[in-house]
């Protein structure tokens, strides 16, 4: 299979329009850790060759230009989006050789290129996957990361049902493999209960909330940034319940500690 073949069938499995190169080059430059211990997945090392084109400027380039001069694809310099015509993305999806293979590769692809930190550039990344992510969700995902990416670009889509059901999902496989109070599954509680937050479901928030401060003040201690953190997001839902004394009884402690941590004028 030549290089146009193999990034045709993978761009199959994305939504047609506003396919961003960049998705391939983070994918390629990630350096992380996508695959729980014991996890077999199809396609990691087809995606790992994959990804070798966008090493090479010139051979993923070639690729994009023998799509647009065959008039299978149109690509925009400017954005450098590539977009594929919606019945050619229907051919190329029904002829794929190996289905679950190329479709792994093509999810385990958006889970290593998502960036999952809050600043403003890492969000302006994900606005790109709306649409890939809306087209992905409800598929097989092959790992808890790539749930997990999934997740964060669904919540910032304003998608709650589908980032819930993915969180929720994500949190009962870390409470299996790593444990109540692992880290990693505190994390995921904390991101379930912001997720319930949102979709008005205070009082499950408030009961993930609890749990996950309870564990990092006995795990970590009071003045854990960490902990810290976890007492502010319970704080907030306590004043969405309306629960205020409690609310402020938390802030109050926060702020103490904050500025006896960092002064006054820290941000």
């Amino acid at each position: 299979m030549s290089h146009t073949q193999h990034l045709l069938q993978i761009c199959a499995f994305f939504h047609h329009k506003a396919i961003p190169i960049q998705l391939f080059q983070r994918a390629a430059t990630f350096a992380g850790d996508d695959v729980l211990q014991g996890e077999e997945i199809s396609g990691m090392a087809e995606m790992q060759e994959f990804l070798k084109l966008f090493e090479d400027n010139h051979l993923w380039k070639e690729c994009v230009d023998e799509l647009c001069q065959f008039s299978l694809a149109s690509y925009d310099n400017k954005t450098e989006v590539l977009a594929l015509h919606s019945v050619i993305h229907a051919c190329s999806r029904e002829t794929v050789d190996v289905v679950e293979s190329k479709r792994n590769v093509a999810y385990l692809i958006i889970g290593c290129a998502t960036p999952l930190e809050v600043k403003d550039k890492d969000y302006q990344f994900r606005r790109y996957l709306w649409d890939h992510a809306s087209y992905m969700y409800g598929g097989i995902m092959p790992t808890v990361f790539v749930r997990i990416c999934l997740a964060q670009i669904l919540g910032d889509a304003g998608m709650w049902t589908q980032a819930e059901q993915l969180e929720e999902e994500v949190l009962g496989v870390r409470r299996e493999e790593l444990g109540e109070h692992h880290p990693d599954t505190l994390t995921s509680m904390a991101n379930l209960a912001s997720t319930y937050r949102a979709r008005g479901k205070l009082e499950a928030a408030e009961q993930l909330e609890e749990e996950v401060l309870g564990v990092r003040r006995e795990g970590l201690g009071e003045h854990h940034p960490d902990t810290l953190t976890s007492m502010a997001n319970l704080a907030s839902t306590y004043k969405a319940r309306g629960k205020l004394e409690a609310a402020e009884q938390l802030e109050e402690e926060v702020l103490g500690v904050r500025r006896e941590g960092l002064g006054e004028r820290h941000p």
